[in-house]
């Protein structure tokens, strides 16, 4: 299945550069990342 075009490898990508370098993490940023990785992987197929 074609991946939306928001959940794009580059916006992934992006993200986790983003966060990689962010100490503190929030927990909604957490709770969002974690949405965003289960949808990638419905996606991969």
């Amino acid at each position: 299945m074609k991946s939306p075009t928001w959940m794009s490898r580059n916006f992934m990508t992006n993200w986790n550069i983003k966060y990689s370098n962010t100490e503190q993490w929030s927990q909604q940023e957490a709770d969002e990342l974690e949405k965003l990785s289960l949808l990638a992987e419905r996606y991969e197929d």
